[in-house]
């Protein structure tokens, strides 16, 4: 099978992407399983702590790979991150 990878610079679009798009998160990580990579994007500064994962499945690391879902992906994280209330 073959192994799929986001690189730091990857990352740092997605974040800038979530940014951009109004969400408060100071980080992005991921995790690797053997049919998907794990997305999570972190807000550390609130209480609780809060992380949203996503799955990303080859397909979608392919796109994401070729430039072409990053929108995608900050489409599905915005879609699920719910904004702190005050």
């Amino acid at each position: 099978m073959k192994t799929y990878e986001l690189s730091d610079a990857d990352l740092l679009n997605i974040l800038e992407g979530l940014r951009d798009a109004g969400l408060d998160i100071d980080k992005v990580a991921i995790e690797r399983q053997p049919d998907a990579i794990v997305f999570q994007a972190i807000n550390s500064t609130s209480t609780p702590r809060r992380v949203l994962s996503v799955k990303l499945h080859p397909k979608e690391l392919v796109e994401l790979q070729r430039g072409r879902a990053f929108d995608m992906l900050v489409e599905k994280i915005t879609a699920e991150w719910i904004p702190d209330t005050p």
